[in-house]
């Protein structure tokens, strides 16, 4: 079986905090917020030559590792060299899908946004505070608000466990998420010419274009 690897990632800015006067050390606070993500799929060749009416038709989508990394936490996952072995893979359209979606709600003036990892069964809380942004993991044992992968507010009344909590720029998580989504869509047009007008693509440029005209 024919594996193709397309990855793309970096480290992002970072913020510097709380510089001391001379007589004292400086004291650095690093924040850092990362997407990684590789194309890849055990059927590439057939996608490259699939019409799009046939891919519509056979319900195919686009796999592939995805890792979100906020300072040593982490969602998602993202091997250092691929194995075939590897039978976790993500659906990256509905990633970016639910970071865009987060972005938008937020420059919307939404205070608290949430959205489903969907592997993982847990959720993202997002709460902006002007700009930063508190990002955490969470898993709640009843969701009562669960009426889309991204909502406003939180899915429930008190989570069952929190995994991880930062707080980050949120300039750094639009940026990153902006940056990533065109390098996505990007990336898969090369891959799939024949792909180029998948109604995903156009639904993530839409999103983009809304979050950059606000």
């Amino acid at each position: 079986m024919d594996h193709q690897i397309n990855r793309k990632g970096g480290r992002l800015s970072t913020l510097f905090h709380s510089y001391l006067c001379e007589c004292e050390a400086a004291e650095w606070l690093i924040t850092m917020f990362e997407i990684r993500y590789e194309i890849i799929n055990g059927y590439m060749e057939e996608l490259k030559n699939i019409s799009l009416e046939l891919f519509l038709k056979e319900d195919h989508d686009v796999e592939g590792f995805f890792e979100m990394c906020v300072n040593e936490n982490s969602v998602g996952f993202m091997p250092d060299q691929y194995s075939p072995y590897y039978s976790f893979q993500e659906w990256l359209f509905n990633w970016f899908e639910f970071l865009l979606l987060s972005v938008k709600k937020m420059e919307d003036a939404v205070p608290v946004v949430s959205f489903r990892v969907i592997e993982e069964d847990t959720w993202i809380e997002l709460i902006r505070k002007k700009e930063q942004l508190i990002i955490s993991n969470k898993n709640y044992l009843q969701v009562k608000r669960f009426n889309a992968h991204v909502i406003e507010g939180v899915p429930g009344d008190e989570p069952e466990e929190i995994y991880w909590e930062e707080e980050i720029l949120y300039a750094d998580y639009r940026n990153e998420i902006l940056k990533k989504s065109k390098s996505f869509i990007e990336e898969f047009q090369s891959i799939f010419p024949n792909l180029k007008n998948f109604n995903r693509i156009s639904e993530l440029q839409n999103l983009i274009e809304m979050i950059e005209n606000r």
